[in-house]
């Protein structure tokens, strides 16, 4: 597995990729409105991602954008890690704790002291075993539909 820094050019495989991981693994856990809302953000995902206030990276699996990840630098000193999603064919497959793995080490250049992130029922697992605990749970409006979120921390 090859971890690197996004570019500009692959704004169409993270929105693809955001897209794709909410419609493989949340039917079952998420209404199908929910899923559709969540999914129909995929775009505007992709582009706060590469803006210049957060740094993102790809996980590549023989040459396959197989996930991607970002981290929010604007609240110091935390930093926040705003997106973490894995195409559906690679989930399971430890890409996601790559891919944290790479953003906390960044974290830590950085000088963040800790790092936060609002999981879904999807990640929670994935935070919990990489050390991160729950603080809070919050219930979210997002377009017609409402989101349970855990609020997740790291010491770093």
């Amino acid at each position: 597995m090859l971890i690197r820094a996004a570019v500009a050019n692959d704004r169409e495989r993270l929105s693809a990729i955001y897209a794709d991981a909410v419609r493989a693994a949340a039917p079952g856990r998420y209404s199908p409105e929910q899923v559709d809302a969540w999914a129909d953000a995929a775009e505007r995902a992709a582009s706060s991602a590469l803006a210049a206030d957060h740094e993102t990276w790809v996980a590549e699996i023989d040459d396959v954008v197989a996930g991607w990840g970002s981290l929010d630098r604007r609240n110091e000193p935390a930093g926040r890690v705003a997106y973490l999603y894995i195409a559906g064919d690679f989930q399971r497959r430890c890409v996601g704790d790559a891919l944290l793995q790479t953003i906390e080490q960044r974290a830590r250049e950085l000088g963040h002291s800790h790092l936060t992130s609002e999981a879904s029922f999807l990640s929670i697992g994935l935070f919990l075993r990489r050390g991160y605990h729950e603080t809070e749970q919050e219930v979210v409006d997002w377009g017609p539909v409402q989101f349970r979120r855990h609020l997740v921390r790291k010491d770093l």
